[in-house]
């Protein structure tokens, strides 16, 4: 594995290329579907995407600080916090949009 032979700077910077990558293009997903579901509260949600995109950025701007400890802790308070917690919210608008 690439962080046990002492490859890891490069794993690391790939995987936050990708995280970047992945983050635009599922939140810009995810948005679309709150806004066609009407969900009241997509600007305060936004606003959370858009602080998970600048720690995103941040950790991939200052990678060469980035252990991957802190990759796998903002990964965990993701899930966790957001998709967990935020994204449960919006459920229930989505699956009454889509109700026949």
């Amino acid at each position: 594995m690439a962080l046990e032979e002492g490859d890891d700077r490069a794993v690391l910077e790939g995987l936050l290329e990708r995280l970047m990558q992945y983050t635009n293009t599922h939140f810009t997903f995810e948005e679309r579907v709150m806004r066609d579901a009407g969900y009241p509260d997509l600007a305060s949600h936004k606003q959370l995407h858009e602080s998970l995109r600048r720690k995103t950025a941040g950790l991939q701007t200052h990678s060469e600080l980035v252990m991957g400890s802190d990759l796998l802790r903002f990964l965990k308070d993701w899930w966790l916090s957001h998709i967990q917690e935020e994204d449960h919210r919006y459920a229930p608008y989505v699956a009454a949009s889509v109700a026949p």
